[in-house]
């Protein structure tokens, strides 16, 4: 029975389906927030010393769960608390973070690319070099995304 589960032609219960979704992550989100996860986001990445590790990569995760969909709760939370504690450590370790990305040499990546797809000697060490912490680097983006998009909505 696909009633109510998206397999319905009607865009009203679709539309009525995503709004009910949205207001359960919205109340997740209020609830970990209110339980002090933001600011334990922001201690853990100012703890990291701008140091890549598998500890940071979840905590970005764990960033961006409770950022998605623009949460301004939660960026008013993360905001108020850097204020509070002039937590320098913080912007500290995310610049350090995004000094260690590597960044895409497209050139290196296109000849890697082609190499392999004539079954050329490919240079793997290329591909590699380009992409090894290509997941770090977009979670610490998306992560400073969501910190910061949506408060420009006033203007």
């Amino acid at each position: 029975d696909d009633v109510g589960r998206g397999g319905s032609d009607d865009p009203a219960a679709t539309v009525n389906e995503q709004e009910l979704e949205k207001q359960k992550l919205l109340f997740h989100q209020a609830r970990l927030a209110n339980r002090g996860v933001a600011e334990m986001v922001l201690l853990h990445i100012s703890a990291a010393k701008g140091q890549q590790t598998e500890s940071v990569m979840k905590t970005l995760i764990l960033g961006i769960s409770i950022l998605r969909g623009g949460n301004v709760d939660v960026q008013a939370a993360m905001l108020n608390n850097l204020k509070e504690k002039k937590d320098a450590a913080f912007f500290l370790s995310i610049s350090g973070l995004m000094s260690s990305c590597s960044v895409l040499d497209l050139d290196a990546f296109e000849r890697n690319t082609k190499a392999e797809g004539l079954g050329v000697g490919a240079d793997g060490a290329a591909g590699e070099k380009n992409m090894h912490d290509a997941e770090f680097t977009c979670a610490l983006f998306r992560f400073i995304q969501l910190t910061c998009e949506g408060h420009n909505l006033d203007w």
